[in-house]
């Protein structure tokens, strides 16, 4: 999941005209890079993406290279998790994506947290070493997440 941080705040300070351009600019940086690294649109919630990824080193790459891309005032957090959804309907159901959606939501603007599961499927290739135990919302245990450098 990607999340444009800030965007009420972003539009107010700009203007609805300017706000609604940088929006479509980055959602088609977004979609641009999204395709470079092998990943398919769910759906836009917002101001920001579900996402999937055949690996989790392509939704890796896919983040990193999205943060590197983005510059003031745009900031977007990213959430990032690996598992086997349900589909249904051209959507993603379930535990693992619950748990992306609440990293995305849990990680500060400009950066991005990926699952453990993440961590260990994306390395060596990826090395992740700040480790954080998140309470997310509506799931009982904490979760182990990493800070996923850019």
């Amino acid at each position: 999941f990607t999340d444009l941080a800030g965007s009420t705040e972003l539009s107010e300070s700009l203007g609805p005209q300017a706000a609604h351009e940088l929006r479509r600019s980055h959602y088609d940086l977004v979609r641009e890079l999204v395709a470079m690294h092998g990943g398919h649109e769910v759906k836009t919630l917002g101001d920001g993406f579900m996402l999937v990824f055949e690996s989790a080193c392509d939704s890796v790459q896919f983040a990193t290279a999205l943060q590197r891309a983005v510059a003031p005032p745009i900031l977007v957090r990213v959430g990032i998790n690996a598992g086997e959804p349900v589909l249904e309907n051209r959507d993603y159901h379930g535990r693992c994506v619950v748990i992306a959606k609440r990293l995305c939501d849990a990680a500060a603007p400009g950066t991005i947290l990926a699952s453990d599961v993440v961590r260990i499927l994306a390395s060596p290739e990826h090395p992740m070493t700040n480790r954080v135990e998140l309470s997310l919302k509506g799931l009982t245990d904490p979760q182990v997440a990493w800070l996923v450098p850019h």
